[in-house]
């Protein structure tokens, strides 16, 4: 499985609401909730498994991710933490690069570097979103 992770400044946030309802598998999260492209992979890979095996809380894998990425079983609390709060975003995507490619030509001014959080910090936050649901 192909998991597309870009870290962008955007033009604007105008209409991203709109977009993502309409491409299914991706999502754009706000890189402050991220520990960088390590933590956002393991969090898809837990919600493919999760929806594969019945144990997924929100009912589309999208929310399922933002539950799961900042560690929150309920959904307002995820969505609030992980809303682009200014220009800078991740564009995350589990189903191919077409998406992408729309998202950069209507939201995107520049790509960043992303990388991973120290070490520490990663795994504090790959713990947390693996043990959400025990300790929300």
């Amino acid at each position: 499985m192909d998991i597309l992770i870009k870290k962008v400044s955007l033009k604007t946030n105008a209409g991203i609401q709109e977009w993502l309802e309409s491409h299914p598998g991706c999502q754009v999260v706000d890189p402050g909730v991220t520990g960088g492209p390590t933590h956002i992979k393991h969090s898809v890979i837990e919600v493919l498994k999760a929806f594969e095996q019945g144990r997924n809380i929100a009912r589309t894998k999208e929310l399922e991710f933002l539950l799961r990425l900042v560690g929150e079983r309920q959904v307002s609390k995820a969505v609030s933490k992980a809303c682009v709060k200014n220009k800078e975003a991740v564009f995350v995507s589990w189903v191919g690069k077409d998406s992408w490619r729309d998202f950069k030509a209507c939201f995107v001014s520049k790509e960043r570097e992303y990388t991973d959080l120290p070490e520490d910090r990663l795994l504090d936050m790959i713990e947390k979103s693996t043990l959400f649901w025990m300790i929300s």
